[in-house]
C-alpha cells in the first residue's frame, strides 16, 4: 500500500513540476519590421519580437537602413539600441542563446568598424517615441531612469535573446 502512496504523490509532483517547466516556455516571437516598431511601438511593448536590421557600431544601435536594401521611408522613428540579458535591470526571465549565429555576430562586433546585418529576436522595450518631429514619452520618471541606465541615450531597446541571419562587412577607414 505505500508503494501504491508514492507512487501516486511522485506522479503527482512530476505532473506539477513539468507543468511549472511548460509555463516558463518562451512566447513565439512576434515577426516585425523596424517601420512597425517606429510606427506602432507600444503594441509591441513587452513582447518578444523578431526584426531584421542593420548595425554599423560595436554599440549596437540598429536601424531601417538594411545595408543593400531600401531604405522605407517611415511616418515615426525611434533610436532602438540592442541589449544583452546582463545588460539590463531588472534580469529578463529568459538568456542569450549562444549558438553559431552569436559567435559570427560577436567575431563582428569585435572586429571594430563592422556593418552587421543580422535578425534580432528579443523584449522589445520603449521609452519614447518621436511622432512629427515631438519626442512623446511612453515611460516617465524612476521608471524610465531605470531602464535607460546611467550611460547612452535612447528610445527603445531589444533584450537580445538570439540572433540569426548574421551578415558581416568591414567598413572601409576614411
Amino acid at each position: 500500500m505505500n508503494t501504491l502512496r508514492r507512487l501516486a504523490y511522485g506522479s503527482v509532483l512530476w505532473v506539477f513540476a513539468c507543468g511549472l517547466c511548460w509555463g516558463h516556455e518562451l512566447a513565439k516571437p512576434i515577426p516585425v519590421t523596424m517601420c512597425e516598431l517606429f510606427e506602432h511601438p507600444e503594441q509591441y511593448a513587452g513582447k518578444m519580437i523578431k526584426v531584421r536590421a542593420g548595425s554599423a557600431s560595436a554599440e549596437l544601435w540598429i536601424s531601417n537602413a538594411i545595408f543593400g536594401g531600401p531604405v522605407k521611408t517611415c511616418s515615426a522613428w525611434l533610436d532602438i539600441v540592442v541589449r544583452f540579458p546582463w545588460q539590463v535591470t531588472p534580469p529578463p526571465d529568459f538568456d542569450l542563446l549562444r549558438d553559431a549565429s552569436f559567435a559570427k555576430f560577436e567575431d563582428a562586433i569585435n572586429t571594430g568598424k563592422t556593418r552587421i546585418d543580422a535578425t534580432y529576436e528579443g523584449r522589445f522595450e520603449i521609452l519614447h517615441v518621436v511622432r512629427d518631429g515631438k519626442r512623446i514619452n511612453v515611460m516617465t520618471g524612476k521608471e524610465e531612469r531605470k531602464r535607460r541606465g546611467k550611460k547612452g541615450w535612447y528610445d527603445a531597446r531589444i533584450v537580445l535573446h538570439q540572433v540569426s541571419d548574421v551578415d558581416a562587412m568591414r567598413l572601409p577607414h576614411k
